[in-house]
């Protein structure tokens, strides 16, 4: 982090009242330099965040509708079924819940909705 001493207008004012002074002109080279060094900490600190934001990015996966339900494919291994319902309304995916009721052409349940599939 930069932490250097930036020359204040007010001082670098009462130096070029008499010129462009020696003095002046080293008050004007620090304030260069710091400009300089904030400008890079700048570069690097945008770039720290890029990474950081790629990093916790959340893992892309591919969501597909089979047999009524919808299911997700994550690095490559078939995730749900999730509620049709719920991604359909709100783009939520809610995961169904295998029904033990027997009733007849009933197998998932959604306990966010109370569907049932």
């Amino acid at each position: 982090m930069v932490r250097e001493t930036v020359p204040s207008y007010k001082e670098l004012a009462e130096l070029l009242k008499d010129g462009l002074t020696p003095e002046a002109q080293e008050k004007i080279m620090e304030l260069r330099q710091t400009v300089l060094a904030i400008q890079e900490e700048n570069f690097q600190l945008k770039e720290r965040i890029r990474q950081l934001e790629a990093t916790t990015a959340a893992p892309a996966r591919e969501v597909i509708y089979d047999k009524g339900v919808y299911w997700t494919l994550e690095r490559g291994s078939r995730q749900g079924p999730f509620c049709p319902a719920c991604q359909d309304r709100a783009g939520k995916l809610v995961r169904l819940h295998y029904s033990h009721t027997g009733t007849p052409g009933i197998y998932w349940m959604c306990k966010a909705c109370q569907q049932s599939w």
